[in-house]
C-alpha cells in the first residue's frame, strides 16, 4: 500500500488549493477512492500573497491506536479539511497513511489539469489548452520546515 499526503495541489494558477490523502491500492474505489483519493479543495486563495500550507497528523487519542487519529490540513492556520479514520475505515491502508517514514517532495507540474486527467477523464490528455506557462505556473518559497513532536 502506499501512503501519500498532499499539502497542496494546484492547477493552471487557480486560486483554489486541493489536500488529497492517496492509501491505494492503485485501483479505483476504497479505501482511499483511488485513483483520486480522499480530497477537498479550498477555493478562493489570493495568489499575490504568500500562504502557509501545513498538515498534521493528529495522535491525541489515548493508547497506540489507529482509531480516532485524523489528518488535519490548514491554510493561514485554518483548518479546511480533515480525514479521520472512518473515512478509510481500513487499518492497513490507514497506517500507509500515517504511521510510515515520509518525504518532502515540492514539485511544479505543468498541465492544463491534474496528470492525464484521472480526476476527470473528459478532458482529455495533459497539457491543454488551458495550460498556463511562464512565471504564472512557478513555485515560490519563502520558509521550508518540517517537524515532528
Amino acid at each position: 500500500m502506499i501512503g501519500e499526503i498532499d499539502i497542496l495541489e494546484n492547477v493552471n494558477g487557480a486560486s483554489t488549493a486541493w489536500q488529497t490523502i492517496h492509501c491505494g491500492p492503485n485501483a479505483p474505489g476504497v479505501p482511499c477512492n483511488e485513483y483520486t483519493g480522499v480530497t477537498s479543495q479550498a477555493a478562493g486563495l489570493d495568489r499575490s500573497r504568500f500562504h502557509k500550507f501545513s498538515v498534521d497528523i493528529d495522535r491525541t487519542n489515548p493508547g497506540e491506536s489507529w482509531k480516532g487519529e485524523k489528518v488535519v490540513w490548514r491554510i493561514d492556520g485554518n483548518v479546511v479539511f480533515t480525514v479521520d479514520e472512518n473515512r478509510v475505515n481500513n487499518e492497513t491502508a490507514w497506517t500507509a497513511v500515517t504511521r510510515t517514514p515520509k518525504f518532502m517532495l515540492l514539485n511544479v507540474a505543468v498541465g492544463g489539469s491534474f496528470p492525464d486527467n484521472v480526476a476527470n477523464p473528459t478532458l482529455g490528455k495533459t497539457p491543454t489548452s488551458a495550460t498556463v506557462g511562464g512565471k504564472g505556473s512557478a513555485m515560490e518559497l519563502s520558509v521550508e520546515d518540517i517537524s515532528q513532536g
